[in-house]
């Protein structure tokens, strides 16, 4: 390779002759003594006569034994390695790079040179044609650096080389050798920016790649990038540890994922989509470990807001619940199993177990094992005893039962409109002062029948009796209390 070429014509114009006929004249004088090759081939090498430079140095070698041989290349690559830190700290890249070739030439292993060489390859824009050959020479000398070897390494050198490929190529083998696998390097307080910038990088990536639904390419990412951060803020830990616990749901990996969202709400316990999400798989975990028979979720979206809504109720004893409208029983299992924990705590469920209009497009044998299921997810929450089963239409059910005796009725039956209606002018007698009532679905819309959407009738309730009702959530379910008679 011809260095000098590739530099000269950047060069800023030097008066070299003077230092060349110093040296010269010293060699004369004293030709044992090889400082002077060394500085007369630099001179010879800064003033663009590769050449000359390059005979100056191998004649002054060729002078020595075997064993002297090795002794003279060591002090010439001192020599250099000075003079190049000295063009280095002049902002002269150039020349510092031509030097560094040398260097490179006589001691082809000397790391801190080739981070050097690397580094200088992205001052003066030659990192693609020579700079990234010089990559698997210093992964491999950092790879079998052996424990203390770290000490005499140039860190500046390094953290300039993985700032410039972070920008490039974050995946590049060398953040793995030294950030991850290299104790000794990687925890240097110098590399505590890079490891964060790192992080972050690994987790953008692996959010792109989880939207493709390349779940299994994804997940490494994240685990690598809370591997390697240092300093990230609480809420960029807690997002990793999200979006690692998200892809473990969808690989079905709920154990796992449960741990890592957990994480995060240790990270950024203020996250609600965080404690959205350990809701969720808490849930999940419950089901899969209790072996119910559900057929569709409808419901567990809504385990947040009754978490906080009925938080009062918990093991609270003498509750009584209404539920109109159990399906499967998924609502009802959940009280059972964290509200209506309470041993004299009860439970009354109304349903047909037909289905309601919305669901005359149904497997017909889906509908008719209907109950079957609700009575068999019941038997599997380990409560049926608190369970109070009865098989019928609401409106014809409601007026039978005790007024003023429910603590919480939930109204999830049929969702038009008029039934909305009649089932909350019904429940209204039923439920206690400070009572709460859930209704379901608040915006369910029948689109070839908008006269009939389900909010059409919750409102038409609501603003009938809004002088002995608060509202204390709404969203998808609207959740009021009854503050009078």
């Amino acid at each position: 390779m011809n260095y000098a070429g590739q530099v000269s014509s950047s060069m800023s114009p030097n008066n070299y002759s003077e230092a060349i006929s110093l040296y010269q004249s010293r060699i004369e004088a004293e030709p044992s003594v090889m400082s002077n090759y060394w500085h007369l081939g630099l001179v010879l090498l800064l003033s663009g006569q590769e050449s000359e430079a390059q005979l100056t140095w191998l004649s002054a070698m060729a002078q020595g034994t075997a064993e002297e041989t090795q002794t003279m290349t060591v002090e010439l690559g001192r020599v250099l390695s000075e003079a190049a830190q000295l063009q280095e700290q002049k902002d002269r890249w150039q020349s510092a790079w031509l030097i560094r070739c040398y260097i490179h030439e006589f001691i082809p292993e000397d790391l801190n040179n080739l981070l050097a060489l690397t580094w200088l390859s992205f001052q003066i824009n030659l990192f693609e044609a020579e700079g990234e050959k010089l990559l698997p020479q210093i992964v491999y000398g950092l790879s079998f650096l052996k424990k203390g070897q770290e000490q005499s390494l140039n860190l500046d050198y390094l953290k300039q080389v993985l700032k410039n490929l972070l920008l490039i190529n974050p995946f590049c083998e060398l953040f793995e050798v030294c950030l991850i696998k290299n104790e000794g390097i990687s925890h240097h307080p110098i590399f505590a920016e890079i490891r964060d910038e790192l992080a972050i990088t690994y987790s953008i990536v692996g959010v792109a790649l989880n939207r493709q639904n390349l779940l299994s390419q994804s997940l490494p990412l994240f685990r690598k990038a809370l591997q390697i951060q240092v300093n990230l803020s609480a809420d960029n830990v807690a997002r990793i540890y999200c979006n690692s616990g998200f892809t473990q749901i969808k690989l079905q990996q709920f154990n796992q994922a449960k741990k890592d969202l957990q994480k995060a709400i240790e990270a950024d316990a203020q996250n609600p989509d965080v404690i959205d999400s350990l809701n969720f798989l808490s849930y999940k975990i419950s089901v899969q470990e209790k072996g119910y028979s559900f057929t569709s979720d409808w419901f567990s979206g809504n385990i947040s807001v009754w978490q906080k809504c009925f938080q009062a109720f918990v093991d609270q004893p003498n509750l009584n619940f209404l539920e109109i409208g159990s399906w499967e029983g998924r609502s009802t299992c959940w009280l059972l199993e964290n509200i209506l924990t309470h041993p004299s705590s009860k439970i009354t469920c109304v349903d047909t177990f037909q289905g309601s209009f919305e669901h005359q497009s149904y497997d017909t044998e889906r509908i008719n094992s209907l109950e079957n299921r609700f009575d068999f997810n019941t038997q599997r929450s380990g409560f049926a005893e608190k369970v109070e089963k009865i098989v019928g239409l609401s409106h014809q059910v409601l007026p039978t039962l005790p007024i003023d005796y429910y603590d919480l009725i939930y109204i999830d039956g049929s969702h038009l409109a008029c039934d909305v209606l009649v089932d909350a002018v019904l429940s209204w007698r039923l439920a206690k002062v400070k009572g709460i009532l859930v209704f379901d679905d608040y915006d369910f819309q029948f689109p070839e029948d908008p006269a009939q959407n389900t909010k059409i009738g919750i409102d038409g309730f609501i603003n009938s009796f809004m002088p002995k009702v608060e509202i204390i959530h709404s969203g998808y379910q609207l959740i009021v209390k009854k503050i009078a008679v």
